[in-house]
């Protein structure tokens, strides 16, 4: 139908060429569904008539060929459902990427019951993927820009018919769109689609899928595996994911030089969320050696494009002058920016700045006010900082009252001011019932973790 359209742009197709060098195989689980009906329900019979055991495997890769005793193998985007008689000991896995590869089951599959094989595909670090054009048409891509600017006026109904349009033709955006509109496996379907002609923005929702269990079991070895292949392809918040990977160890060795590595690699493309994890590994010798000059510009361009937690971080940096010379008005600033956007350092910084007169006016309401929105959140600062204001604030009702709440909900969580602030609130017995054991056991609680005036206050109390 479109043959002799004019052809406007080109997309690419994500094949493996002949001189690829071979990719490595690996199993990473194998075991038997035992609530999984799908074995009887889409039941297949072996030569002999009897019916089948059917392995589901996961593999990210079409036209796979199985084989040892395989009776029929089934494509689904996502996995192939491998019909196997009973008795069956082994499975090889063929296709022009890898060598042939043969697993050897623990034990003989049963007649009637689902497996599940989950298998990695892990390149050798020579191998690149090798890409090829793919010729998409003028009008399915006027089509897919059509659907983006009913997206944008939220008619998404109109917005998916053409998604699904262009889509069904083979335009990788088109298919990824559609697939942010879908759920589940019907989302996972487009994703793979996409996926498949190397489109790096569906390999990343792919791992995103994995990492959060949405539409599929979740499995952070996968979802690494995808993150890395977007990451290889440029994609610089995929980057800034394998960073996420390998500072927290999911899926993956925890590794933070590999991960300031790909921090800065996602930064220089501008990732305002790269960029603030590479200024907290100057900051803090993260995977680099300290350089607070570097984390502050760091910290600086990520602020500068509207990152809240950046803006929170550059604040206190500003407020204590902990790599820069102090600045009320400019930590002012950047905390009320980052406050408007409900982050937490934002909020909790606001309202020092309030509270002690710090570029702006002090006013404690204003303060309590930041105060409570990050109390609220269980920030341990904020509401020791709010039961200050009760206990020190004038004409404010039941003041003792709450002042003791806020620092229990903080001394619950560990910390030492707030804990022994409670221990004074039962020393004196003010917005609570006087008791001079429950004082000493919250002073010691602070005491424990290096508090001076707790130890002094305890010292006193024997």
């Amino acid at each position: 139908m479109y043959n002799n359209m004019k052809i406007k742009s080109l997309i690419l197709l994500l094949l493996f060429g002949a001189n690829a060098i071979a990719q490595e195989v690996t199993v990473k689980s194998f075991e038997n569904l035992q609530t999984d009906l799908t074995a009887r329900t889409k039941q297949k019979l072996d030569v002999n008539g009897d019916p089948c055991a059917v392995v589901k495997v996961d593999i990210p890769l079409e036209d796979v060929i199985f084989k040892g005793w395989v009776v029929e193998s089934i494509y689904t985007p996502g996995e192939y459902l491998v019909y196997m008689p009973k008795g069956a000991t082994k499975i090889i896995l063929q296709h022009s990427s890898f060598t042939p590869f043969t697993y050897e089951f623990n034990n003989p599959l049963d007649s009637k019951q689902t497996y599940r094989m989950v298998v990695i595909i892990n390149r050798d670090g020579k191998s690149k993927p090798v890409y090829k054009t793919f010729e998409v048409s003028e009008e399915i891509i006027d089509v897919y820009k059509q659907g983006v600017a009913y997206l944008d006026n939220n008619e998404n109904d109109k917005a998916k018919s053409c998604f699904v349009k262009a889509a069904t033709a083979g335009y990788a955006p088109a298919q990824n769109k559609l697939g942010n509109m879908l759920e589940g496996n019907e989302a996972l379907i487009w994703y793979k689609k996409a996926a498949e002609q190397g489109y790096p923005n569906s390999i990343f929702n792919i791992g995103a899928m994995y990492k959060e269990g949405k539409g599929v079991q979740c499995d952070l070895e996968l979802a690494f595996q995808y993150f890395m292949e977007a990451a290889e392809l440029n994609l610089p918040f995929a980057q800034y994911m394998v960073g996420n990977c390998y500072v927290n160890g999911e899926g993956v060795p925890p590794d933070d030089g590999k991960a300031f590595w790909y921090y800065n690699k996602a930064a220089e493309m501008n990732e305002p969320n790269a960029q603030f994890q590479v200024a907290i590994c100057y900051l803090k010798g993260l995977g680099t050696k300290i350089d607070k000059l570097r984390g502050i510009e760091w910290l600086e361009r990520s602020a500068d494009q509207g990152l809240a937690d950046a803006q929170g971080a550059l604040g206190n940096c500003y407020y204590e002058g902990d790599g820069v010379e102090k600045d009320g008005k400019k930590a002012f600033m950047l905390f009320k920016k980052a406050a408007e956007q409900g982050n937490t350092i934002g909020e909790v910084g606001l309202g020092l700045c309030w509270d002690n007169g710090i570029g702006i006016n002090k006013d404690l309401y204003t303060a309590m006010h930041w105060y409570k929105k990050a109390a609220l959140k269980g920030d341990v600062v904020a509401q020791t900082n709010l039961g200050a204001c009760y206990w020190e604030g004038e004409g404010l009702e039941n003041a003792f009252g709450n002042a003791a709440y806020w620092f229990q909900k903080a001394a619950d969580q560990g910390y030492a001011e707030a804990q022994c602030r409670l221990g004074g609130c039962y020393d004196e017995g003010k917005g609570v019932t006087q008791n001079k054991d429950k004082a000493k056991y919250w002073y010691k609680k602070a005491a424990d973790q290096g508090h001076v005036r707790a130890k002094m206050l305890l010292s006193l109390s024997n």
